[in-house]
């Protein structure tokens, strides 16, 4: 059994289990099916609610933030277990190869430390690694943040994704708007200043709106990940093969 989530509850010297799940028993008719206890719904279904309500989160729908509870006052939470969720975790990366390059030039050891801070965000593995390569190479020529200047209101709002296209630049993408300023002088004279970032970066977009979230426990485990960065390069190497060389002349220009 795979348990999205399985939730106890203790309602008049009863347990009830409320759970999402998937059955993995091939002899199970719900075999490989995903299934909801039938007191459980959505805050955003639009239907009555049941015993338990499931919070979405406003732009995952697939995240669950928490729950609402519509049975007794007097009920009390036994267990709740999930195979799936969020955890604390530090991430540290390192380019080796880098650091042997710069020993003695940018410091002793060629080593130049930077630590980001997510402030209780969430994000996916695979982002939060590709985030750390783009600031790993940020000192190439890929520019990851753009001002834009208007005379006539360019009719950007915040979070909007705007693609750019100017090689010639380095600047090549999709970028969300960070910040919109509008300064008035007179009828004539007006100008717009679109502030705009990476839409990979994890600072934009949908961070941007997210609500600032209060951690309300202080005791909590981190998990460590170590992560190398390592560039690859490919060799191509064509080769012509002719299958009878006594009929081919081959001409040199010297």
């Amino acid at each position: 059994m795979y348990y999205a989530l399985q939730l106890t509850i203790k309602e008049n010297g009863t347990d009830k289990i409320f759970s999402v799940e998937i059955n993995k028993g091939t002899t199970n008719d719900n075999y490989n099916k995903y299934t909801i206890s039938s007191d459980i719904t959505f805050n955003d279904d639009g239907e009555e609610e049941e015993k338990i309500v499931l919070q979405r989160d406003s732009f995952f729908s697939n995240l669950i933030t928490g729950f609402k509870w519509n049975g007794e006052d007097n009920a009390e939470i036994v267990g709740m277990r999930s195979d799936t969720g969020l955890r604390y975790t530090t991430m540290r990366f390192a380019y080796t190869k880098e650091i042997e390059n710069q020993k003695g030039i940018v410091s002793d050891s060629g080593q130049i430390e930077r630590t980001i801070d997510y402030k209780e965000k969430w994000t996916t593995l695979d982002k939060l690694i590709s985030y750390a390569r783009s600031l790993m190479t940020q000192n190439s020529n890929i520019i990851n943040s753009v001002e834009l200047e208007f005379d006539k209101n360019p009719d950007l709002k915040i979070g909007d994704i705007v693609e750019i296209q100017m090689p010639s630049f380095y600047t090549e993408g999709k970028f969300a708007v960070k910040e919109k300023n509008y300064t008035y002088e007179n009828k004539l004279k007006q100008n717009w200043k679109i502030t705009l970032k990476t839409a990979d970066l994890i600072s934009t977009y949908i961070d941007i709106f997210r609500p600032a979230e209060e951690e309300e426990t202080q005791e909590k485990i981190d998990t460590v990940i170590l992560s190398e960065f390592i560039e690859e390069n490919i060799k191509e190497i064509h080769t012509v093969e002719i299958n009878n060389p006594e009929n081919h002349t081959l001409n040199f220009n010297l």
